[in-house]
């Protein structure tokens, strides 16, 4: 019996959504890694690229869609 271990895509994520999460990743090329996540809460100033690309690409993960069309 095969399971499918990947969430399905939630309604939310429209086609317009997916294409905002997949620009957020194309404009930043060094996003927030996981234990730099951890810490932007005790920054001052978190870079909002950064944040918004490592938030976009952990998303896309979660529901196994890739990061481009």
């Amino acid at each position: 019996m095969e399971t499918n271990t990947v969430p399905q895509r939630p309604k939310w994520m429209t086609d317009d959504t997916l294409a905002e999460l997949r620009e957020d990743i194309r404009k930043c090329s060094d996003p927030y890694t996981d234990d730099e996540m951890k810490e932007c809460q005790f920054m001052d100033e978190v870079d909002e690229l950064r944040f918004n690309a490592k938030t976009a690409m952990d998303i896309l993960t979660h529901f196994g869609i890739p990061f481009e069309e």
